[in-house]
C-alpha cells in the first residue's frame, strides 16, 4: 500500500484553486498509481480516508459529499490563498 503521505502528495498534486470534480482528481490519482502499480485491494478505501482527512486539515476544499466523487468536487486551499494574496 502507498505510504499516506505520498498519496496526499499525489492527490495534491492535481488540485488547483479552481473546482475540479472529484473524479477527475482521483482518475488522475489512480493512473500514476497503476504506473507504479500501486494499485491494490482497497486502495479506493485508502484513497477515500485521505481526501477526508485533507479537508478536514484544510488542505483542500470540498464542495458536495466527497464520498460522492462523480459530483463533489475539490479546489485545492493554500493555492487558492497564494493566488488571492498576489
Amino acid at each position: 500500500m502507498i505510504p499516506a503521505a505520498d498519496l496526499d502528495q499525489l492527490l495534491l498534486s492535481f488540485c488547483t484553486e479552481r473546482w475540479q470534480k472529484v473524479a477527475r482528481i482521483i482518475g488522475k490519482t489512480y493512473q500514476v498509481l497503476e504506473t507504479r502499480s500501486d494499485m491494490v485491494t482497497g486502495i479506493a478505501d485508502h484513497v477515500d480516508s485521505r481526501m477526508a482527512i485533507l479537508v478536514s486539515s484544510g488542505q483542500l476544499e470540498a464542495e458536495g459529499d466527497i464520498a460522492r466523487w462523480r459530483t463533489a468536487r475539490f479546489a485545492c486551499r493554500a493555492r487558492a490563498k497564494r493566488r488571492r494574496s498576489n
